[in-house]
């Protein structure tokens, strides 16, 4: 008997294949309205991802919000040969009169004078102590001149530097405390071991016992004596810091009996970089709910968005303690966009500065909380829920495939049958006119 196709009907010329295709079709509907919905799982989730991220950004911008980040002031001096000033966060306005009466400076040491920079030096040790650290540095032929003993004092990572200074008399090894002030001493301790060369003990100084060294003192270390309306105020550094909140000063020449005004005024809260990227990012967080759950897209009519859109206007229009963003100047427009109008709020923040600054710490505060929630719980909580959908959905897909896979071999069988059936027909009736007598005569 012949092979039967389930292409094209080898007996009956029907397209066995197209027909079967065009059942399948209909029979593979539930499956593609499956794929469909695993589909827009699939958005769901990214699309939170989306809401995730910008959540995670405007909470970046929430914490930037006290009111020591917002609060911008500048400082100005009457006299910058003698000192400048910055003032950063913490600060706050004043006048003040500042009196620079000495600068601090490092201490130097300096060795005899040698007639070239490659004199050799016995081997043995140097133990360097700078400021609060010291190192023990071997010397060898390897580091044994003036100029390998330098190299190696730089090295060592102590506090303290060295240089190798020729003058008229010749080569001399300069060594400088990096912690200035007059407690910021350089002490090199000298052990030999060898006996070739210049002795490491002409490199030897004790700054708590100088009289008697090798080296000799060429600069003595001593504090910056300034006095800050009247009061008198000592420091290792020419760049004070932590004297006054908020300022640095640095002092740039002693003038004693000469009182230098020191300003520091606030500046524009409105032109602050971070106020602006908090609204920024606010307007971008709400633009983004809004795209994504509008009619027709991806999370549209999703509660957890709602609940989301709703907490963030809540929490910008809710009273810390007695006050308001929009008694401020920073409000909504009639389309929720968040606006920031400068002008008053600079004056508002200036008449009632530590209101502002209150509710500025209490708001940073507060919407930190409710963003961390957001990030933390409901947006993982609504993904869990969408992914477990998702599974289900998964699990549906694979289980028709199964089943559609097995209806298309029903009924590539049964077509088959039918051809077989028309084949031996077909057969059968070829059969039969043979055995009839013929007409021809």
């Amino acid at each position: 008997m012949a092979t039967v196709t389930t292409t094209t009907g080898a007996f009956s010329g029907i397209d066995t294949a197209g027909i079967i295709d065009k059942l399948m079709s209909i029979e593979q509907r539930p499956l593609d309205k499956l794929n469909q919905r695993k589909e827009d799982y699939q958005k769901e989730i990214s699309s939170y991802g989306e809401i995730s991220s910008v959540i995670s950004t405007l909470r970046t911008a929430v914490k930037g919000l006290k009111s020591s980040n917002i609060s911008s002031f500048t400082a100005t001096s009457s006299d910058e040969t003698i000192l400048k000033a910055s003032a950063g966060a913490g600060a706050g306005a004043g006048n003040y009169s500042i009196e620079v009466t000495q600068l601090a400076q490092d201490q130097k040491i300096s060795s005899q004078t040698y007639s070239s920079d490659k004199v050799v030096f016995t081997s043995g040790t140097l133990t360097v102590v700078g400021g609060k650290s010291s190192a023990v540095i071997n010397i060898n032929y390897k580091n044994n001149t003036l100029t390998g003993i330098k190299d190696a004092i730089n090295s060592a990572g102590v506090g303290a530097s060295a240089t190798v200074i020729k003058d008229n008399s010749g080569y001399r090894l300069v060594v400088s405390s990096k912690d200035g002030g007059a407690s910021g001493g350089v002490s090199i301790f000298a052990n030999d071991t060898g006996s070739a060369g210049q002795t490491l003990g002409d490199l030897a100084f004790d700054s708590e016992f100088p009289s008697g060294a090798s080296m000799t003192i060429t600069q003595k270390g001593q504090d910056a004596i300034v006095k800050i309306d009247g009061q008198s105020i000592t420091s290792g550094s020419n760049t004070l810091t932590g004297v006054m909140s908020g300022l640095t000063i640095d002092l740039k020449k002693a003038a004693v009996g000469t009182n230098v005004k020191l300003s520091v005024e606030q500046g524009s809260i409105a032109d602050s970089t971070n106020l602006k990227t908090f609204v920024d990012s606010y307007n971008a967080a709400m633009t983004k709910l809004k795209d994504l759950s509008a009619k027709g897209e991806t999370l549209s009519g999703d509660r957890t968005v709602k609940t989301i859109i709703s907490q963030l206007q809540k929490v910008t229009t809710t009273s810390y303690g007695g006050s308001m963003l929009a008694q401020f100047g920073i409000s909504h427009d009639k389309s929720g966009v968040m606006i920031l109008e400068s002008s008053k709020l600079d004056s508002s923040a200036a008449d009632r500065q530590t209101e502002f600054n209150a509710m500025m710490d209490s708001l940073s505060l507060g919407f930190d909380a409710t963003l961390r929630d957001i990030v933390r719980d409901m947006i993982p909580s609504r993904t869990n829920t969408i992914s477990i959908q998702k599974s289900r959905i998964d699990n549906d897909v694979a289980r028709l495939t199964s089943s559609l896979e097995k209806t298309r071999e029903s009924y590539q069988k049964r077509f088959a049958a039918m051809e077989a059936t028309i084949g031996n027909l077909q057969s059968q009736s070829t059969s039969m006119a043979n055995m009839l007598p013929s007409n021809d005569k």
